[in-house]
């Protein structure tokens, strides 16, 4: 709760008394901040895995699954399992790989939801999680699209997000916008839903998601590239609305995490690749701590800004030295 009160003390700090664009705007210098750490695997389901152990449960009542070899129905996955303090782990569609079976084994969860539909995660594999996790209950959220997932996950009653006046709208076409957002997701208790960002209105089914969870404001992770300007003014009709963009990928992870204040920890994962950011995200959710996206081989200078900013004690890389090489554990400058 009073992680829940000064995200939203900062966030109606971000919004004041108007409803503004906020743009993530680079200044100078990355001043004194810690060598990085990193939590990594040798691939993406291990590094999930790897994500997971970080998170410090010896057991927990809920696992999230989804596909590692695409991105949809793991965006809004990332968001859930933060708001729930639950670890996030992938899965190749026919196959549950070993590391991640014996990540279930060791957790005992009570459930185990599968995001995605079959063409997303087999049943082969859901077989495999109800065998890996002896007597828990293995649900699966599906849909017609990764839109109805969205939606038919953060609204359900059991191991959905309900509760919260917010919504964060992200592209379902894109991963960037969305990566940043699930530390910002359960500091809010505010789940990402994904939309069509090339939509000029929302749909029948986005206008009833929002009746149904009573939401009051939605936050729209990036630019008008990514969710248009005529679903913004849509929007606004309904709900009050705020964007939080930049002039890239990068700068947008700076403007989502403008409702952090404090972190002692502060998490760094590729922007180009999405799998470690999105195992990652309930990684940094636990430990209250922002995310931001950067370069291979470099550190945007708006990401070191707000670094200083922040003044974190410790740095985390997610991902292993192919993805964020050296140049960004030294944390260098993007030129």
């Amino acid at each position: 709760m009073r992680r829940y009160i000064t995200a939203v003390l900062a966030l109606l700090a971000v919004l004041g008394a108007v409803v503004m664009p906020v743009r993530a705007e680079a200044g100078e210098g990355a001043g004194a901040l810690p060598r990085p750490e990193r939590v990594s695997g040798v691939d993406r389901y291990a590094g999930a895995v790897a994500a997971s152990v970080a998170m410090g449960w010896r057991h927990v009542e809920t696992v999230y699954v989804a596909s590692g070899e695409n991105f949809p129905d793991a965006l809004s996955a990332a968001s859930v399992a933060g708001i729930a303090g639950a670890p996030l782990l992938l899965t190749a569609r026919e196959a549950l790989p070993e590391v991640v079976r014996r990540e279930i084994v060791r957790l005992t969860p009570a459930t185990v939801v599968v995001v995605g539909g079959e063409l997303a995660v087999s049943e082969a594999v859901a077989l495999e999680l109800s065998r890996a996790a002896t007597g828990a209950t293995v649900t699966r959220i599906a849909g017609a699209d990764r839109y109805e997932v969205s939606r038919r996950l953060v609204s359900d009653a059991s191991v959905g997000a309900v509760g919260s006046p917010w919504l964060i709208a992200a592209t379902g076409r894109q991963f960037p916008d969305a990566l940043s957002s699930a530390p910002v997701a359960a500091q809010l208790s505010s789940p990402v839903v994904l939309v069509d960002g090339l939509e000029a209105e929302p749909t029948a089914a986005e206008t009833a998601l929002l009746t149904e969870m009573a939401t009051t404001s939605v936050l729209l992770a990036g630019g008008t590239a990514s969710i248009s300007a005529p679903l913004e003014t849509a929007l606004k009709r309904t709900v009050l609305t705020q964007r939080f963009d930049g002039v890239d990928r990068f700068a947008t992870s700076v403007a989502l995490n403008a409702t952090f204040t404090e972190a002692k920890i502060a998490y760094l994962a590729s922007g180009r690749s999405f799998p470690d950011a999105l195992s990652g995200g309930p990684l940094a959710a636990r430990f209250d701590a922002p995310l931001y996206l950067v370069r291979q081989d470099c550190v945007p200078q708006v990401v070191l800004d707000d670094l200083t900013r922040l003044a974190p004690e410790k740095i985390v890389l997610l991902g292993g030295s192919l993805v964020l090489t050296g140049g960004v554990e030294a944390l260098t400058p993007c030129p």
